[in-house]
């Protein structure tokens, strides 16, 4: 089981932002510290918010595909599966036949078109991952197509180990007080639509909303489970 977030680095030039993002990279120096970062570089196929294909490294096509039973909190099942080194085209009967036994019949058609498109995001990462009983937590620094974003995971066998991480540890507090902080700073002008977003949900969700080709809808979802875990959080979620 999986939950994860993305925040945006933008206008580092402004420094009550900058001060914001110091602050989450603090955070997280202090309650996983002395991790070893792995640094890497993988090709994302842009596709949808259910499943995402990628070449780890460049080289090893890999599949993650999402359960149709989803929990709260923006709290995911993913399932992966290693095709190895091989050309995509050689592999698409194989994800179909994946995302067919994972609950995806009906969409085949609609899928086999979007991985033949063969659209990609390449994205640079840098991780570390602590272990804070009973969960695993991921902090991500990334950069694709000329952004750059911070990523937060976490991860355990257990939706509900993972909920109530989220709903009690001091990290989650913290690190919500400091996104609220964002949102109020990079409140719109009023009359107009908010265009930066903290975006929650997996990396084939990401991957789309790098490149624009979100769903509206799955936006709304993401920002409907935020003002959930704000309201958790006693934080004022209007300003999302």
């Amino acid at each position: 089981m999986e939950w994860r977030l993305f925040v945006p680095i933008i206008d580092e030039s402004r420094p009550e932002l900058q001060q914001i993002y110091s602050e989450i990279d603090h955070l997280f120096q202090q309650f996983i510290p002395d991790q070893e970062e792995e640094s890497r570089s993988d090709s994302y196929f842009v596709t949808s918010h259910e499943f995402g294909v990628k070449y780890r490294h460049g080289k090893k096509l890999e599949l993650k595909v999402k359960s149709k039973t989803s929990s709260s909190l923006g709290i995911e099942l993913w399932t992966k599966s290693k095709l190895g080194k091989s050309e995509i085209d050689l592999q698409i009967d194989n994800v179909l036949d994946h995302l067919g036994r994972s609950g995806y019949q009906e969409e085949q058609a609609k899928f086999r078109s979007i991985i033949q498109r063969k659209k990609t995001v390449e994205v640079v990462k840098s991780r570390k991952v602590g272990f804070i009983n009973p969960v695993s937590v991921e902090y991500c620094k990334l950069s694709a197509r000329g952004q750059r974003w911070v990523s937060v995971a976490v991860e355990s066998y257990s939706a509900e180990e993972i909920a109530r991480f989220l709903s009690s540890h001091d990290l989650i507090h913290q690190l919500f007080a400091l996104i609220s902080r964002f949102y109020a700073i990079t409140r719109p002008i009023e009359g107009r639509e908010r265009s930066v977003h903290v975006v929650l949900g997996g990396y084939p969700f990401w991957v789309q909303y790098i490149d624009g080709s979100h769903e509206g809808s799955d936006l709304v979802h993401s920002n409907t489970i935020l003002r959930e875990i704000f309201s958790l959080k006693g934080l004022d979620n209007t300003i999302l």
